[in-house]
């Protein structure tokens, strides 16, 4: 009876224990970039009260057309960038920073470091263009009824559907905005080409009135024999 008693008092002091010991934090998925250099940390970029998040490395030092100068970076490490030029990162960014017009989503810095990047230029882009957190590059969207829709020509080895889903009906026509512009209206898409390096302009949209969780962009597949048409699906950027 007593040892039962001993097991008994042990198990009751376990249970107690944990429940008065504090809970286990979730591990934090760390950014996975192109750049080891940067190491877990996804480089950012503070202009205007926004914050841009790193997305492409050009090595020509490219800034577009109409942007200019917005001053010169302050690198803040680990830190989180609350002022404005305040960039955050695993290793030491510095150089011009280059802001365009308030429809512009996209921030250009001409690099004079890190050494392994001097000369060249990273472009920052909107959180709303995120639309996967390891992603490096431009996402392309489609905006329609106030919401922002994925357009990927590339993602696997299916670029689309040969014939539409029953309910879908014709809506209207994309409109390239820029690959620097955050699309608004129906049908704005900063997506520049497709699958074939042709123009996305003017290609048309399909909707489902009774289910937005998706729309379709039709384009021409091309093969040695002629072509044919294919729709992309859209899904919701969350």
């Amino acid at each position: 009876m007593k040892k039962l008693f001993c097991l008994l008092f042990a198990f009751i002091m376990i249970l107690s224990f944990s429940s008065c010991s504090s809970p286990i934090a979730p591990e934090v998925e760390p950014w996975v970039g192109p750049f080891t250099e940067f190491g877990d940390i996804r480089p950012e970029i503070n202009l205007n009260g926004k914050k841009y998040y790193y997305g492409e490395y050009f090595k020509t030092g490219y800034i577009p057309e109409g942007y200019s100068e917005a001053g010169y970076s302050v690198f803040v490490g680990d830190s989180e960038p609350l002022n404005d030029l305040e960039i955050k990162s695993g290793t030491e960014i510095s150089g011009k920073v280059f802001s365009g017009n308030e429809t512009n989503a996209t921030v250009y810095i001409l690099l004079d470091s890190p050494e392994w990047a001097k000369g060249g230029s990273f472009c920052f882009f909107c959180e709303e263009m995120i639309t996967e957190l390891n992603r490096a590059g431009w996402d392309s969207l489609v905006a329609y009824g106030g919401k922002l829709y994925e357009l990927s020509f590339h993602k696997g080895r299916d670029f689309g559907f040969e014939e539409l889903p029953e309910g879908f009906v014709f809506a209207g026509k994309l409109d390239y905005i820029g690959i620097d512009n955050l699309p608004q209206k129906d049908f704005e898409t900063n997506c520049k080409n497709d699958a074939f390096d042709k123009s996305v302009d003017g290609k048309e949209v399909f909707i489902n009135p009774d289910d937005l969780s998706e729309i379709y962009v039709s384009t021409l597949h091309y093969w040695a024999e002629g072509s044919y048409t294919v729709y992309t699906k859209c899904v919701l950027s969350e």
